[in-house]
């Protein structure tokens, strides 16, 4: 089972790179850990199944993130 902890930081590749910072971890009888993942601009959430925070599904765990004024 993979660590996660509130304020964990992961990164998604697309288009352009999002960021998101764990906002909650829940489990679910007979489905598993749910993670919800907020953006952290503000203006986004998405909740996924703890085995789908990985490299193969587009998640890297990343230290820390620079945010630059636009």
């Amino acid at each position: 089972m993979k660590a996660v902890a509130l304020g964990d930081l992961y990164q998604s590749d697309g288009r352009s790179r999002t960021v998101w910072s764990v906002d909650s971890i829940i489990d679910v009888p007979k489905s598993g850990t749910m993670v919800r993942l907020a953006k952290i601009d503000g203006y986004g959430s998405v909740t996924v199944h703890l085995s789908q925070l990985g490299v193969g599904s587009g998640f890297t765990k990343i230290d820390e993130v620079l945010i630059q004024a636009r």
